[in-house]
């Protein structure tokens, strides 16, 4: 089996994260940060009692998956998230292929997750990114939640 080491944590940098909105009630926006650290690519995201959010992380440099069979993401989660799920595209493509979400309900800690892309019919560079998502729930006395996603390895498989 080859493998495409297409972002590793604590060897290759290169991501943008975005706020993809949000709101709710109190019509806050969420805030965001984003760091690196040997254990790799970390994105947090602060919102306040009821309102909800979302951010887009996007991996820098295109990547070229022509021949690879999958691509696996795999990451740490911790705080108040809802999902996360991973997914590419081309600049002007009609290819999006996303994952299904993976869903996390409270205060999670989950210090090994994966995602698995099934990427057998895509060809060319294709843009590698990476959703959050806040829940939209109630907190008691105004206070505001933080979730946390570290991103460790993005890595693609062919299958020989």
């Amino acid at each position: 089996m080859r493998i495409l080491k297409a972002w590793v944590a604590g060897v290759t940098s290169g991501f943008t994260a975005t706020t993809g909105g949000g709101g709710g009630a109190g019509g806050e926006k969420p805030s965001f940060s984003t760091s690196y650290n040997n254990n790799g690519f970390v994105a947090s995201i602060t919102r306040d009692r009821y309102t909800w959010g979302h951010i887009s992380i996007r991996l820098n440099q295109k990547i070229n998956l022509t021949s690879y069979a999958r691509i696996i993401l795999s990451y740490a989660v911790s705080g108040y998230l809802d999902s996360v799920f991973f997914g590419i595209g081309g600049e002007n493509s009609s290819i999006a292929i996303k994952s299904s979400s993976k869903k996390y309900t409270g205060n999670t800690s989950a210090p090994s997750e994966e995602i698995v892309l099934d990427i057998s019919n895509v060809s060319g560079e294709q843009d590698i990114y990476i959703y959050l998502d806040t829940p939209n729930a109630g907190e008691l006395n105004g206070t505001k939640i933080t979730g946390t996603c570290t991103i460790k390895s993005i890595i693609a498989y062919i299958t020989d």
